[in-house]
Parts: C-alpha cells; structure tokens; sequence
C-alpha cells in the first residue's frame, strides 16, 4: 500500500509544479493579444484556487493519515 502512496504524492506533485510553472509563465500571451488581459487574469486566478484547493487536499490527506497510526 506504501508503494501506491508514494506514486500518488509524485502525482500530486508533477501537477502542483505544472500548475505553478503555468501560472507565472509571461509567455501564454502571444504577440497580438495583449488586450486579452481579462482573460488571463481570470485563468491565473483560477489556477491559484486550484493550486490552493489541491495542497489544502494533500494536507487533509495527510491529517488523516497521520492520525489513523
């Protein structure tokens, strides 16, 4: 079961680190579209909730583990 664990907190951890590297990458804006900037507030935003909910949920995960031993 340790070996299980293990894979999903890598998991957990490839999509925390891709999600944080796409929030502060200044290159998703192409040229051209530098009035588009609503819409790339709006979806860094949404990915900073995201970011926030997932390490909320990893450190639930492991509240809970923790006390179950």
């Amino acid at each position: 079961m340790e070996n299980k664990s293990g894979y999903s907190y890598i998991i957990i951890l490839l999509i925390l680190l891709f999600a944080i590297y796409t929030l502060f990458d200044s290159r998703l804006v192409p040229a051209g579209y530098e009035l588009a900037v609503d819409g790339l507030v709006i979806s860094r935003t949404l990915m900073i909730i995201f970011i926030l909910h997932l390490i909320s949920k990893v450190a639930f995960m492991m509240i809970s583990k923790s006390e179950e031993k």
